[in-house]
């Protein structure tokens, strides 16, 4: 039987009590770990987790609804045209922000830590390379966007 780290991925070797990779504590179906006693402490309830024949794992969900991402996005686009595109940075920033905060993987919520002031010099680069080249970078821009996205995103808990 094959099994993976839940955290990063990586197929295990047998079955070590920590992943080489990630270092996260791996825990096998019908074993029991050593618990210490300062680890035994009256928490709240873990989150649901599902069961598959390797290892437990944690849900991944959105919990966002459908009016809210209307909403930021309209006021993203309506900043974004009123301001003919320089504050294009603030509503990437503020819809990230919406859906990182709305967003659970594997148990473990997103934040996002951009700032439009952190990409509004990348933007203003991007549009001036974007006019320079006729257009022909902006088949580029939603990477760049990306990456800087996907930079700032990170596990709260």
């Amino acid at each position: 039987m094959e099994f993976k780290c839940t955290n990063c991925g990586t197929v295990l070797d047998g079955q070590p009590e920590r992943c080489p990779k990630c270092g996260k504590r791996m825990i096998y179906p019908g074993q029991e770990l050593p618990v210490k006693k300062e680890e035994i402490k009256q928490e709240e309830a873990p989150a649901p987790k599902e069961r598959t024949d390797s290892l437990e794992i944690e849900r991944s969900y959105f919990d966002g609804g459908l009016l809210q991402k209307i909403g930021w996005t309209l006021l993203g686009a309506l900043v974004t045209l009123i301001t003919v595109g320089i504050c294009f940075p603030w509503a990437v920033c503020m819809i990230y922000n919406w859906e990182t905060k709305h967003t659970v993987i594997e148990g473990r919520r997103l934040g996002f830590n951009g700032h439009a002031v952190q990409l509004v010099g990348n933007w203003l680069l991007w549009i001036l390379l974007t006019i320079i080249t006729v257009g022909i970078f902006a088949l580029w821009i939603p990477i760049k966007i990306k990456k800087w996205v996907t930079k700032h995103t990170y596990f709260q808990n």
